[in-house]
């Protein structure tokens, strides 16, 4: 079996331990009500004695949060929230994003041999507080719900401070407060230093959003169309003119920048650690290379071969339009591959339905970077094995420059994973943020505002 490993940001990683706090922001539009803290870690969902158990075990719980005003202690192994059996992280963090400030959290835990049921409102999570910026929080409507947006601008913000419009990765997660994610909080901390607003807005069903559709039921279209439907409400709500709008998009993100860029031209358009050849083909390379870019001690001809022995029913599944499930009942050998790519058996791939990474392969990225006519800028990590091309890196800058000369750049930076950390930055060998990222985007956007 192929060494699967994680691939997508924010998606993009994986943990040992799973830490769930559903974030959201505060201020005015207070009718969308914040969204639970859980404030719960979990471990692996190990097998004791050869035999599988249900349940993950509790490996932290968070003063303040839900888990704690519930009774859950470390030790515990949870069964289920709210009726939804837990055994795998993808479980309990869709289950939590349905939870809101007040409403009931049912915890079903196994605590020395004995099962017991505990209950306890769910806890809001803190108002996101960036220093030297202030936090504007609204919403936008889209496909019959409501998003939650963020705007953070620095204290000193004028009518021409520039706005960042942060695009994440593929994970359904909120980007309250960076979402949990590191270096998200560390990359808006460092554009408030620099004079820069953040924009963000949640995918349907996250943080504060309400939506009829979660993150995990919609397409790959759908969810494009909720980024756009925020774009135009950043111009058009909040007033915020195209010509001060710079977007940076972060791995999958980085596929849709450029289609929203092609629809509404911003003052500049960014991606790091993305993909420009098709997404199929692009997975195809994750499990021919990517085990052995990650770890030198695997061998790579065996990586490779593996690779091809599924590679024809991958293809299948990205180009037939099939529920995996029906493959499988058509042809059972079928699921081997399908497994690899993150199916869970049901109608979830890699934390999506099913049909949003087969729509991806349909997604024509050369003919949304030709029809972008903003300044780009391409940047690579030189230790980024999860977006391990530095050819379609360069190959954006390229196709762009082809289309509107001297308009386009490529970057690569030394020592730069997918979430833009390094070992240069960090400490006794561990990596950490890295804010020469910081500081390449916002010397690009002084200098385009510059010539503005």
């Amino acid at each position: 079996m192929i060494r699967r490993l994680t691939r997508a940001a924010p998606g993009l990683f994986a943990a040992a331990a799973l830490t769930f706090a559903a974030l959201a922001a505060s201020g005015a539009h207070a009718e969308l009500r914040r969204h639970a803290f859980l404030g719960l870690g979990l471990g692996p969902a190990a097998a004791a004695e050869g035999q599988a158990q249900p349940g993950m075990p509790v490996t932290a719980v968070t003063p303040n949060g839900t888990a704690a005003a519930a009774g859950l202690q470390v030790g515990d192994r949870l069964i289920s929230l709210n009726g939804r059996a837990i055994n795998q992280g993808a479980h309990l963090t869709r289950t939590a994003a349905g939870l809101r400030a007040g409403d009931e959290a049912r915890f079903v835990v196994l605590r020395s041999g004995t099962e017991m049921t505990l209950t306890a409102p769910a806890a809001p999570r803190a108002p996101e507080v960036f220093a030297g910026g202030t936090v504007d929080a609204g919403e936008v409507p889209f496909d019959g719900g409501r998003l939650r947006d963020m705007l953070v601008m620095p204290s000193n913000a004028t009518a021409e401070t520039p706005v960042l419009y942060l695009i994440q990765g593929h994970t359904c997660m909120t980007m309250d407060n960076g979402g949990g994610f590191g270096p998200y909080r560390a990359l808006i901390e460092g554009l408030l230093a620099r004079g820069v607003g953040v924009y963000r807005v949640e995918k349907p069903g996250m943080g504060d959003s309400d939506s009829p559709r979660d993150c995990y039921s919609i397409s790959y279209e759908t969810e494009t169309a909720g980024f756009q439907a925020a774009y135009d409400a950043l111009v058009e709500r909040r007033g915020i003119a195209p010509e001060r709008i710079f977007i940076l998009g972060h791995s999958m993100g980085g596929l849709q920048a450029p289609q929203l860029a092609a629809r509404r031209a911003p003052a500049g358009v960014a991606v790091y650690g993305t993909v420009l050849r098709n997404w199929a083909d692009y997975l195809q390379g994750i499990y021919s290379f990517q085990a052995w870019l990650a770890d030198p001690s695997v061998d790579p001809g065996q990586n490779y071969a593996e690779a091809e022995a599924l590679r024809a029913e991958q293809m299948d599944y990205y180009f037939s339009g099939r529920d995996p499930r029906e493959t499988v009942r058509m042809r059972p050998q079928a699921e081997a591959a399908l497994r690899n790519l993150g199916w869970d058996g049901e109608d979830q791939v890699d934390g999506h339905h099913w049909s949003y990474f087969q729509s991806i392969a349909r997604v024509n990225l050369p003919a949304a970077w030709r029809d972008t006519r903003s300044p780009v800028l391409a940047v690579h990590g030189s230790d980024d094995w999860i977006a391990y091309s530095r050819e379609d890196h360069e190959l954006i800058a390229r196709l762009v420059n082809n289309q509107r000369p001297g308009t386009a750049r490529f970057v690569s930076l030394e020592g730069l994973n997918h979430g833009m950390a390094s070992v240069a930055a960090g400490q006794n060998g561990q990596r950490a943020y890295d804010p020469a990222f910081t500081g390449l985007i916002a010397d690009w956007i002084e200098e385009i505002s510059a010539a503005r």
